[in-house]
């Protein structure tokens, strides 16, 4: 049963607060987070049961990372991994301000 461990309790090092597992096991579109395996492994077998109701595939998708999900599953509208964000239709930046979150975005990336 995949509700097995749903109602387990444990901190959450990305969020950084405590949660019960039933959200790691479906944030990333229905699909485990990353990094459940690492957060669980302590309170109950994750492993074995990440391995028991989930393909390969889709545990290795990561919508951070740029990978696809697995086939049949949609992604939330407006983002696509492969492309970023894209707007909804009819929606159109100020003058400027584009090129402006552009920039900041180039010299975050410098810094990092």
């Amino acid at each position: 049963m995949i509700e097995r461990y749903d109602l387990e309790e444990g901190y959450c090092r990305k969020l950084g607060h405590h949660l019960a597992f039933s959200y790691c096991r479906r944030v990333n579109q229905g699909l485990p987070c990353v990094l459940a395996r690492d957060c669980w492994y302590e309170s109950f077998p994750v492993v074995e049961f990440l391995a028991g109701h989930y393909s390969e595939e889709e545990l290795a998708w990561n919508p951070l990372e740029g990978s696809t999900p697995q086939a049949g599953s949609t992604p939330q509208a407006g983002f696509t991994p492969q492309a970023g964000f894209t707007p909804q239709a009819g929606f159109t930046p100020a003058p400027g301000k584009l090129e402006t979150l552009l920039a900041i975005l180039g010299r975050v990336r410098k810094e990092v």
